[in-house]
């Protein structure tokens, strides 16, 4: 799983209470069906761990649980400088 310091949820959790709520995500990615998906408990809000579950997931395209190295190459494009989750 990507540390929380990678995947910018601290950046997502505007509030600062540890999860992000659809007011949050809409914000920050305005795609409802994807909060759904990533709310594994149905609290309709996403803790660290959903949240980091669910980046990892994006990337790891053959669901096997690791990220290849292409697959973490395609995480390093995104999270770099003015890449995708460069916020």
């Amino acid at each position: 799983m990507l540390a929380q310091e990678n995947n910018g949820f601290s950046d997502w959790d505007s509030d600062g209470n540890g999860t992000i709520n659809n007011e949050e995500w809409d914000a920050g990615f305005d795609d409802e069906g994807v909060f759904d998906s990533w709310d594994a408990n149905d609290d309709n809000m996403l803790d660290d761990q959903e949240y980091g579950e669910g980046i990892f997931n994006i990337y790891d395209r053959d669901g096997n649980g690791d990220l290849s190295e292409d697959e973490y190459g395609d995480f390093n494009d995104d999270a770099g400088d003015e890449g995708f989750w460069d916020v």
